[in-house]
């Protein structure tokens, strides 16, 4: 029986890191090669700021996409988990895990997301004080050699989802890139966001079913 939950999280740079904390984090991750040229230290500066939202430590949650498929019922739900907090967001994510993967033995299926999604994920979940159901399992859903709870795609077939999603389903390139999150952030654009993240879901979900034959 096929039953998969594909799971993509978009995330943004905490706005709400205190100053001291901004100072610290650029002395631990500044190149120690500068250290008299304000212009490059700025530059440095800048580019490493530019990166919060990659790291738990610096950035957070915006939004979780998924897509849930059994195909006994042989439909698709697919949402956006974004009109609420973070820590809401959360609950919800880990709660779904342990319902679904835990109990009832969908695949998590992802793209990246033992290296990226699900290590942000917890670790976010570390700020709240929450009994998350779905937290016990964590090394599991980590472990790059154990597919019994989770398949990321990363570990089978490296390369960009856009890359993979051309070469393999025939698809348009991507042009709107997880790097440009920021920007669409900026702007206010929620709708672009969220196509991102669905087609982003919906590809990786695709891509999985072409290859589910060959995973034990």
């Amino acid at each position: 029986m096929n039953k998969t939950l594909v799971v993509d999280i978009e995330t943004i740079a905490n706005r709400e890191l205190p100053q001291e904390y901004k100072d610290y984090y650029y002395e631990m991750k500044k190149d120690k090669k500068i250290t008299v040229d304000k212009l490059k230290m700025k530059k440095n500066r800048e580019k490493i700021e530019s990166e919060y939202a990659l790291h738990p430590q610096t950035g957070k949650l915006l939004m979780i996409g998924y897509l849930i498929y059994d195909s006994e019922k042989a439909e698709i739900e697919q949402e956006t988990l974004i009109e609420c907090t973070e820590e809401q967001m959360l609950i919800r994510f880990w709660n779904m895990v342990h319902q679904l993967v835990i109990l009832n033995g969908y695949k998590l299926i992802t793209k990246y997301g033992k290296l990226f999604d699900i290590p942000f994920l917890f670790f976010r979940s570390l700020y709240y004080p929450l009994s998350i159901v779905g937290t016990p399992y964590y090394s599991k859903l980590i472990s790059p050699y154990n597919t019994d709870y989770h398949v990321d795609l990363q570990n089978f077939m490296p390369g960009k989802l856009g890359e993979l999603s051309y070469l393999l389903l025939g698809n348009p390139l991507d042009t709107d890139t997880g790097d440009m999150i920021a920007e669409m952030y900026a702007k206010g654009e929620w709708n672009r966001i969220k196509e991102k993240n669905r087609v982003d879901i919906t590809t990786t979900f695709q891509i999985y079913q072409r290859m589910s034959k060959f995973i034990m």
